[in-house]
């Protein structure tokens, strides 16, 4: 009774009380343990969702084109080389942990939102990429045609709608493949007298765009907006010239956007219209755009990107620098290809008859005429 009296616990007591905090304790870490985790897991997770105002432009993969090329109409002849189209993985508002890659990473470019689109919304800018490869495709068809020997002859006069876009003036009142034959009552001819007649417009301002589809003439009026990179008037069509091509060319792009594959499509197509090895049975790579004229153009970003993926051809075609503001900084962009390429030869070409001539010092077949 004096020991209890005396207010001193007995020994047994102070050892249960002991154990019963330490008990807790070791009960409130599985709850610690599981916040933290939690906490963590919500973090990686928002980084994944939470989308920034940032651009950013990487190296993109290789895509043998001579797989995608169908030809009817004509006989084909498919080639044991490859045609390999090098390009660049453009992507919009990146997540936060693709912003950290690319600020550390000197291969990826990171651009602010505004700076890349010049205020376009995201979806315009898809939509020009879309258009910029169906331009790219057309262009790739009537160079190889006309480079094979086919006469390209011209279905009426006019120039033809080969895209519209979504949100612009023509949406929902022109379609593809319309041929526009007039503008406010005057003779249209070649996209640029379209360019010209639009552009007498102010933006805001109402055309009359006459056109035939399916063999009816039509007539409508759209109001001219302003484009986003120079606020010229634009009623929003991509038109081309009323190629009637000889021989029907299918090629698959799928997920494929920009016009830097023009080169690529249009060496392939050639090989596969035409006998014997354009490539000389290898691997080539290539890069770059092609107009109507068969002029090669530099692509979207810098050479360094796709050179990475090049390690596998033996031949890198890429477009010549031209004289200008920009040539000693291209002069360079072609030395680091050339250093990320790993020795492999890299030509460069202004036209699509300095890669044929290119790929026949190399040891590929002279170009044959079929058509």
């Amino acid at each position: 009774m004096e020991d209890s009296a005396g207010g001193v616990p007995p020994p047994s007591m102070d050892h249960s009380g002991q154990a019963l905090r330490a008990g807790r304790r070791r009960a409130r870490w599985p709850w610690y343990a599981g916040g933290i985790v939690f906490a963590v897991v919500v973090v990686v997770t928002a980084g994944w969702f939470i989308r920034l105002p940032y651009y950013t432009i990487a190296p993109g993969s290789s895509l043998n084109v001579n797989e995608r090329i169908e030809v009817t109409g004509a006989r084909s002849y498919p080639p044991e080389g490859e045609v390999r189209l090098l390009f660049v993985r453009q992507r919009a508002r990146v997540n936060v942990w693709r912003w950290l890659v690319a600020s550390f990473d000197h291969d990826i470019d990171l651009f602010k939102e505004r700076e890349f689109t010049g205020g376009q919304p995201p979806a315009q800018v898809r939509d020009e990429a879309r258009a910029d490869m169906a331009v790219a495709q057309f262009a790739a068809r009537a160079v190889a045609l006309h480079a094979v020997g086919y006469d390209l002859a011209e279905e009426g006069e006019g120039v033809r709608v080969l895209y519209v876009f979504d949100g612009l003036p023509a949406a929902g009142v022109l379609e593809e493949d319309d041929l526009i034959v007039a503008v406010d009552g005057e003779a249209v001819r070649t996209t640029a007298e379209l360019g010209a007649a639009i552009g007498h417009h102010a933006p805001g301002e109402t055309v009359r765009v006459t056109y035939v589809r399916d063999g009816e003439r039509m007539r409508s009026e759209l109001t001219t907006t302003a484009a986003f990179d120079d606020g010229r008037p634009v009623i929003g069509v991509q038109a081309v010239p009323p190629y009637d091509f000889p021989v029907e060319i299918g090629i698959d792009t799928d997920r494929i956007g920009g016009p830097s594959a023009g080169l690529a499509m249009t060496l392939a197509i050639i090989d596969e219209l035409t006998p014997g090895e354009l490539t000389g049975g290898r691997v080539v790579a290539v890069t770059g755009t092609i107009d109507l004229d068969g002029n090669v153009g530099p692509i979207g970003g810098s050479l360094r990107r796709p050179a990475r993926r090049a390690a596998d051809a033996e031949i890198f075609l890429v477009p010549a620098c031209h004289e200008g503001a920009y040539y000693a900084e291209c002069e360079a962009d072609l030395d680091q290809a050339r250093t990320r390429a790993g020795g492999m030869d890299v030509e460069e070409v202004a036209s699509i008859d300095d890669a044929l001539q290119a790929l026949e010092a190399a040891g590929g077949a002279p170009l044959t005429q079929v058509g």
